[in-house]
This record gives structure tokens, C-alpha cells and sequence, in this order.
């Protein structure tokens, strides 16, 4: 069975958080400041472990940032994030990181960004 992960309005580590106006669904709109985030509890329902799965955001980021702009990260598992200020890229930690990726979306528009596995093959795509 597929392993679905969704997060919308993302880049959650550097945007502040609140209820967007007019917002259905539960969504969110960050407004950057560094400490704030979505957390969810731990739970083995988000572990990967070889399973297939789907993660993918919406984002818009603004201006590059210094490091990692996390948009969905399970500590010491995997991370989906915007690297070195502009580079769309995921990893997964198999006793080091390993980054695989790359798509540069455009400042000040909006980008749709996932990561998938089939069981054999890891892919993700910027607007694709």
C-alpha cells in the first residue's frame, strides 16, 4: 500500500504559522520567522522502511536561505527541503545522508515539489 504525505504551504522551519484567511481544509500560511513549524507526534505510520510512498508540498519560497529550508522532515529518517538556498532536493538517512535532486524553482512563484518511491526507484520533480 502506498505511504501518502502531504504538506501544503510548506517551507515550515523558517515561516511563522497561522490559520490562512479564507482557508478551507486546514491549511496554513507561514510568515517566516526561523523557530516556527507544523509538528505532528511521532508515530510508525510516517516510517518509510522500504515502503512505497508519495511526499509533496506546495511552496513559494521568497528569497534563497542559508542552509536547509525544511519543508517535511522526519528527524534522522528523511527530509524534503530547499538546499544551499534555492536547490530542491530530499534524502534519506541510511547511516549518512543521502541528497538526490536538484530542481531550482523561481523565487515569488508558486511551486508544486514531490518525491516518490515505487519500491525500486526514488524520483521527485519541480512542477512536473
Amino acid at each position: 500500500m502506498k505511504l501518502n504525505l502531504f504538506c501544503i504551504i510548506a517551507i515550515a522551519l523558517f515561516w511563522s504559522c497561522s490559520l490562512a484567511v479564507g482557508a478551507e481544509n486546514s491549511a496554513v500560511e507561514f510568515f517566516g520567522n526561523a523557530a516556527d513549524s507544523v509538528i505532528f507526534p511521532d508515530s510508525p505510520s510516517l516510517d518509510i522502511n522500504g515502503k512505497e510512498f508519495t511526499m509533496e508540498a506546495w511552496v513559494f519560497p521568497t528569497a534563497p536561505q542559508n542552509g536547509d529550508g525544511i519543508i517535511i522532515n522526519k528527524e534522522d529518517t528523511y527530509e524534503m527541503a530547499l538546499r544551499n538556498g534555492d536547490l530542491f532536493m530530499f534524502a534519506i538517512q541510511a547511516g549518512a545522508w543521502d541528497w538526490f535532486g536538484g530542481g531550482k524553482p523561481t523565487m515569488n512563484e508558486w511551486h508544486h515539489v514531490a518525491v516518490t518511491y515505487d519500491g525500486k526507484r526514488t524520483e521527485s520533480w519541480v512542477d512536473g
